[in-house]
């Protein structure tokens, strides 16, 4: 989440999926506030989507 609140973004989908992943892990342990890791999930969602329609582009 951390590098999401810094503008980082993931390189691909496999890393998309990666951090999508290790925040749904901590949404389950209740480490993070819920609704910054909704956001987060939501941001990294659409960051998804967008990867995919490029790949789809290419091929």
């Amino acid at each position: 989440m951390d590098r999401l609140d810094k503008g980082i973004k993931p390189r691909n989908e496999k890393a998309a999926k990666n951090w999508f992943v290790i925040l749904e892990e901590n949404k389950n342990k209740k480490l993070i506030n819920s609704e910054r890791l909704n956001q987060a999930m939501e941001q990294l969602q659409k960051m998804i989507s967008k990867i995919k329609d490029i790949e789809m582009n290419f091929i």
